[in-house]
């Protein structure tokens, strides 16, 4: 079972990796999440070992989707200055994740794990639900291509070097960084 998690996260960083072009990140969040709601959910009921096995790899897929999405919004959007900060305290809430597994395991104690599951993917999906249908910014959030968005200094300077890009393009194009490298 933990196998098909790591295949499913696989997949999912690959199909992510695929995505660097598609503008409409928020799309790619209601996507992620909702596949991995899904999943969860199919999963929770899943009445063959083979079967578990595929929705556990589907929902860590979404999962991936989801994470990664998340991780190139946030960097994208954030100054520079403030980046470092921001992603610590995203890492950091991968620490107080297990805190949300206790109402589960006395769920499961009480009802049992499939029942268990299932309402936790019910509330997970009713959760989403609300969140997209209000958070309109989150739904309609568009990033540019990652060939538009800002070089580094030193890939500006480079390409100016070689001839690809003109000083005044690299220089809209690094965000009015200098495109200059001591030799």
């Amino acid at each position: 079972l933990a196998a098909m998690l790591g295949v499913g996260g696989l997949v999912g960083a690959l199909i992510s990796a695929r995505m660097d072009r598609q503008p409409r990140k928020g799309l790619l969040l209601m996507i992620g999440s909702g596949a991995m709601c899904v999943f969860m959910f199919g999963y929770s009921l899943a009445p063959s070992f083979l079967l578990a096995l595929a929705l556990l790899a589907g929902m860590s897929t979404g999962q991936m989707l989801y994470s990664a999405t998340t991780a190139t919004v946030t960097l994208s959007l954030l100054d520079e200055g403030v980046r470092g900060r921001v992603m610590s305290i995203q890492t950091m809430s991968f620490g107080v994740m297990p805190l949300g597994l206790v109402p589960v395991a006395l769920a499961t104690d009480a009802i049992g794990p499939r029942l268990a599951l299932a309402i936790s993917a019910s509330i997970l999906g009713v959760a989403l639900v609300l969140f997209f249908a209000l958070a309109s910014e989150v739904r309609g959030l568009r990033l540019a291509r990652a060939q538009e968005v800002g070089l580094s200094a030193v890939e500006a300077a480079r390409l100016v070097a070689e001839g690809k890009l003109t000083e005044e393009e690299a220089k809209r194009r690094s965000g009015g960084r200098p495109a200059v490298v001591n030799d």
